[in-house]
C-alpha cells in the first residue's frame, strides 16, 4: 500500500509511544531509518497530532527527535518531511 503514489506515512512516534519510551525515542530512529531507507523522503510525513501528542511530550520535541536525532536523513530531505510536503499535498 505505500508504494502506491497517492500514500504518505505519517510518522507520529511520540504520539504512539511517548507514554513508554523517552525523548529522544531512540526506539523509532532505526523504524525511521528502515522507512525513509525503503520508502524514501517523498513518501514520509512529519505530524505531530496536536494537542494529542502534549501528552507525551512538547511540541518541539515532537519535531526535534526527527530533525536532531535522524542525522541519517538529509537536511534537505528534512525539509520535505516536515514542511514541504504537507504544503504540497494541502496547497498544491
Amino acid at each position: 500500500l505505500l508504494r502506491e503514489p497517492n500514500v504518505t506515512l505519517e510518522l507520529l512516534f511520540p504520539l504512539l509511544y511517548g507514554a513508554s519510551w523517552e525523548y529522544p525515542y531512540a526506539e523509532a530512529q532505526p523504524i525511521v531509518r528502515e522507512l525513509y531507507e525503503r520508502l524514501g523522503a517523498s513518501k514520509l510525513l512529519w505530524g505531530s497530532d496536536m494537542p494529542n501528542v502534549e501528552r507525551s511530550c512538547t511540541y518541539r520535541q515532537s519535531l526535534t527527535y526527527l530533525t536532531r536525532y535522524c542525522d541519517f536523513i538529509s537536511s534537505r530531505e528534512m525539509d520535505w518531511i516536515v514542511g514541504e510536503h504537507a504544503n504540497a499535498l494541502y496547497f498544491a
